[in-house]
């Protein structure tokens, strides 16, 4: 990706944040409800730790195959009835994420070759930002995103590559692996639900689509 494209895209992910939803559906096509949501969008945007959501995943030209693979991911929080549209290009709706990832030996260099592996006190947050997200929903509340909270962390860096950098939280585990330079983290995120939206086992899987988020406010550098 090209980088006027990454940071138009992180441009987009600032609107997104701010005015939280759009309307791509029509109205009362999908019963619009609170069910299986998390912290309100503000609580969302800014991690206790000052970390925002700046990262973005996105599945450009794929649609209908990302809004496949985002209703897999909520099915852990609630129906695929209750999740509306969401952008696979980031696009006043979408799916964004925020990292605080430590390495045991310190700070990530990015010109370094040696191998370093990922602190297990790492954290990573997902919002998904659908359609109904910022409205009032049936019973008189704010419609608040999707998030997902992620505790718990292993991985390896070599060089400048990641593979198999896994999160895992209450819900499940979701995983991210690719490369970095100076600027970008990029790459392909999958996720893997413990469970279902109704409590029953297992849940969903799959891969979620491609991800960037600045390299040096998802990893501490210094």
């Amino acid at each position: 990706m090209e980088l006027t494209k990454l940071v138009r895209q992180i441009t987009v992910a600032a609107f997104a944040l701010a005015v939280l939803g759009g309307c791509t559906k029509q109205e009362g096509a999908t019963p619009i409800t609170t069910s299986g949501r998390g912290v309100s969008p503000a609580g969302a945007a800014t991690l206790a730790n000052g970390r925002t959501l700046n990262g973005w995943v996105f599945s450009p030209g794929n649609q209908d195959l990302f809004q496949e693979a985002v209703v897999g991911l909520v099915d852990s929080k609630a129906s695929a009835d209750y999740v509306g549209f969401v952008s696979a290009e980031a696009n006043g709706t979408g799916v964004f994420l925020a990292g605080k990832v430590e390495l045991q030996s310190g700070v990530l260099n990015v010109n370094s070759s040696t191998q370093m592996n990922i602190r297990s006190d790492s954290a990573l947050v997902i919002a998904v930002v659908d359609e109904y997200t910022g409205r009032i929903a049936q019973d008189g509340k704010k419609v608040e995103a999707f998030s997902f909270d992620y505790n718990q962390a292993s991985g390896t860096i070599s060089g400048n590559t990641i593979r198999n950098l896994t999160f895992t939280g209450p819900t499940g585990s979701v995983t991210l692996s690719g490369s970095f330079d100076s600027k970008y983290f990029r790459g392909t995120i999958s996720y893997d639900n413990r469970i279902r939206y109704d409590g029953s086992s297992p849940g969903a899987a799959g891969v979620l689509g491609d991800f960037a988020v600045p390299t040096c406010e998802f990893f501490r550098c210094q």
